[in-house]
């Protein structure tokens, strides 16, 4: 680091924050980045973070180079608590033990508590996650301990993560003001800007891979002094071993002698996040299903409704290839299984599809959820979604024999947006042979209540399966 930096913090009695490690406990986030939190329902979530650090600060004056701080040692607790469904607060406290070097006058030894630090997060509802945060430090650090500001400062920014396919990719930008000692709103020793750069990506359903790029540029009051620049590169691996526990250990060297660097820093972190609230359970067989998954349409009605109406350029649900695709989303009440009102025309629309094309003789419904919350949490979710789904379709007259229902939790996205992935799909899983010009109308006893419904099947004694069947309907493998 330069000598004007130490010279600068110096002049007002006062050492600076140096330290380039942000802790936080946002999920799919690398270790000293904070990322972008969940908001509500997610539960409050803590984490500790600890890190050693070679030769974190060096000075660099006419003499030649010096060793302001052999070795530091953090660690730092952490708590987010979500404020609303797009909101979301931190706080965080370091505390340092550290070892001086050749320039013992300008750093403490020993222990030293750092400044209380917090932020709110606001989420904005965008096809790429975006945030922006609004963060301050209480001056509770001892001075020349290198781990605190000596005022009150404010930090502001914006942060956004970018999924390509698996691979998550993380941004952060901000900008840091130091209020005077007397209390005015200036600038005491300049602006700090900090830009980190990370991504994060998934090796098996516990085990990630991820990497980092910390940066700080400190602008001084004076130009003349000239800027200073600190960047660091961090790479390491993150466990979810069962939840709510979340491992993460990473290793990282400094990419230049910028306050803050090391020589070598060694990282590791325990996150304890809870799950968010269980969904809905859906009735047993015992118990006729709930009124709210109970759909019951008149297709007749809707479907000539859907005709007449000027609004309507594309059909709600049309046969494409293997494929049932929707011009509109089901949707479920957040968090749960159960289906709202507006689903009512779409299965409607679906299982007149299936009821007027003969041919289908087997259709899977496919629940899929986004990335919010644990892999076990999303599969159950997308799985009682997926059985909301095939009751409905029994209830609006599809037979229960030509339907069939799986989750696929969140493996499968198809977009950037969040709520692009949580969806509903309608795979043709079985075709049978001929043309059938009529169905036929039965009655059933429903099979998780026993009461009767009428249900229409295709006229065809015992149809078997066409082994002309393009063979990628039976394929498992993420699409592209």
């Amino acid at each position: 680091m330069g000598s004007g930096f130490v010279g600068s913090a110096r002049a007002d009695g006062l050492s600076s924050d140096i330290e380039l490690m942000q802790p936080g406990v946002a999920p799919q986030t690398p270790l000293g980045m904070r990322g972008i939190r969940a908001g509500a329902p997610q539960p409050a979530s803590f984490g500790l973070s600890a890190w050693a650090a070679q030769r974190p600060l060096m000075l660099i004056d006419e003499d030649g180079l010096g060793t302001v701080l052999a070795g530091r040692q953090t660690a730092a607790i952490v708590a987010a608590v979500p404020l609303g469904r797009a909101t979301s607060a931190q706080f965080s406290l370091p505390a340092v033990l550290q070892q001086p070097g050749d320039v013992p006058d300008l750093a403490v030894e020993g222990f030293a508590i750092g400044d209380l630090q917090g932020e709110l997060q606001a989420k904005f509802p965008s096809r790429i996650p975006l945030a922006v945060h609004l963060g301050f430090g209480i001056p509770t650090g001892a001075p020349d301990a290198w781990v605190g500001e000596g005022a009150f400062r404010l930090e502001g920014g914006a942060r956004a993560a970018v999924p390509v396919r698996r691979t998550r990719l993380l941004g952060e930008a901000s900008i840091i003001g130091t209020l005077g000692n007397d209390g005015a709103a200036r600038l005491s020793r300049g602006a700090q800007f900090r830009l980190n750069a990370g991504a994060w990506h998934p090796l098996t359903q516990r085990l990630a891979l991820n990497g980092a790029l910390l940066s700080r540029l400190v602008v001084p009051s004076s130009w003349s002094e000239g800027a200073v620049a600190a960047v660091e590169v961090l790479g390491g691996v993150q466990l979810n071993h069962q939840r709510p526990l979340r491992f993460d250990l990473s290793v990282g060297t400094g990419l230049n002698n910028g306050a803050g660097t090391s020589r070598l820093r060694v990282a590791a972190g325990v996150t304890w996040q809870p799950e968010p609230r269980t969904p809905a359970a859906l009735p047993v067989v015992e118990t006729p299903p709930p009124p709210d998954i109970m759909v019951t349409v008149d297709e007749d009605a809707f479907l000539e409704e859907l005709t007449e109406s000027p609004d309507v350029d594309v059909p709600i649900a049309q046969l494409t290839g293997d494929r049932i695709t929707l011009s509109q989303t089901i949707h479920f009440d957040q968090g749960t299984a159960k289906l709202r009102p507006s689903a009512a025309p779409i299965i409607a629309a679906v299982a007149d599809i299936i009821n007027t094309t003969p041919r289908i003789a087997g259709v899977v419904i496919e629940g899929h959820t986004s990335g919010e919350g644990s892999f076990e949490y999303n599969f159950e979710l997308s799985t009682k979604r997926a059985l909301a789904v095939y009751q409905a379709l029994v209830l609006a007259g599809v037979n229960p024999e030509r339907l069939s229902f799986r989750g696929m939790g969140e493996v499968r996205p198809q977009d950037a947006v969040r709520a692009e992935n949580r969806r509903v799909a309608f795979l043709v899983s079985m075709t049978a042979p001929g043309d059938t010009p009529s169905l036929a109308r039965e009655t059933i006893a429903l099979p998780w209540s026993g009461q009767s419904q009428v249900v229409y099947s295709p006229e065809v004694a015992a149809p078997d399966v066409d082994d002309s069947l393009d063979p990628e309907i039976f394929n498992d493998e993420e699409e592209p």
